[in-house]
């Protein structure tokens, strides 16, 4: 298999998409559940975990076709999946920060 080819997505340098990469994660889901009917939410946390998930898809894949349906196979299910995601509770000083990635 050749080399990683992350899909191109002009999205991630709107106007509405790029100012959103300062938020933190927590944020994002916040405001993504909070606005629901936006998709500019969802979207940036699209871009910001994108080449991961893309990656990992693809080296467990035995095409670039098949890497791409499962790539938008997974973020759909993640789309249905964060609506119901709890924030976790409590102060800042008590846990690390939330993240995608470790929540």
């Amino acid at each position: 298999m050749s080399t990683v080819q992350l899909p191109q997505f002009p999205e991630f340098r709107h106007p509405l998409i790029a100012p959103l990469a300062q938020h933190s994660d927590e944020e994002l889901l916040a405001l993504f559940k909070q606005h629901s009917d936006q998709g500019r939410y969802f979207t940036a946390l699209l871009c910001r975990y994108a080449p991961i998930v893309y990656t990992l898809i693809w080296h467990s894949t035995r095409s670039a076709v098949q890497a791409d349906y499962l790539f938008a196979l997974v973020w759909r299910h993640i789309f249905y999946e964060l609506g119901g995601l709890e924030l976790p509770q409590g102060s800042a000083t008590e846990a690390p920060a939330f993240t995608l990635q470790t929540g």
